[in-house]
């Protein structure tokens, strides 16, 4: 295959190529010459379908036979359609990076029920935002965040304040937190967080 992929030329037409180690696995070159290891399976609910590896530019062939191995061994043993898996697992990431305390801290400040009475509390809620509480628990899905962890970062906060418990910057972020966004996680909203 490897030989097959040198000796093309770019401008030929879409191209095929089946291996004879791995009868299901095919190097498929487009037109311009870009060539990707790919895995033909049957469907388990009927039909076939075209599973794209990698490419053939960052993958040896070695490799795209093992990853075809293993991908037809899934759909044999569990029933795990490869293009559906990729798709699921696609929608997942996604989901999860809508559902981190950076996500939640943008609903928050994009609610106009959650703005801060003045600009410079504003100001001081984003940068306290910015330099304490998102550097630590931004990528964290918030189902997951324990109060020691939101509280830990709002002490900082208040810390940094003085430690005298009047910063409006610091109250907004634990409001945020425990109140003003209600987590969908029984005994999670509310409370003291001092």
């Amino acid at each position: 295959m490897e030989a097959a992929l040198r000796g093309f030329q770019a401008g030929s037409k879409k191209t095929r190529l089946w291996d004879v180690e791995e009868p299901a696995l095919f190097l498929q070159i487009t037109d311009r010459g870009a060539a990707s290891y790919c895995v033909r399976y049957s469907k388990p609910s009927g039909g076939r379908s075209d599973f794209t590896i990698g490419r053939a530019n960052r993958l040896p062939v070695k490799k795209a036979r093992e990853a075809a191995r293993t991908k037809l061994a899934e759909l044999t043993l569990h029933g795990v359609d490869p293009v559906e898996a990729r798709q699921t697992a696609k929608t997942e990431a996604k989901t999860r990076k809508l559902r981190t305390f950076k996500a939640l801290s943008e609903a928050y400040l994009a609610a106009p029920r959650a703005r801060p009475q003045s600009e410079r509390t504003a100001s001081e809620l984003l940068w306290r935002l910015n330099k304490y509480i998102l550097p630590k628990l931004s990528d964290h899905p918030y189902e997951e965040l324990r109060r020691r962890d939101i509280r830990e970062c709002i002490r900082e906060v208040w810390k940094q304040a003085g430690g005298n418990g009047k910063d409006r910057a610091g109250n907004r972020i634990a409001n945020m937190c425990h109140g003003d966004i209600k987590v969908n996680r029984p005994g999670f909203a509310g409370g003291s967080i001092s």
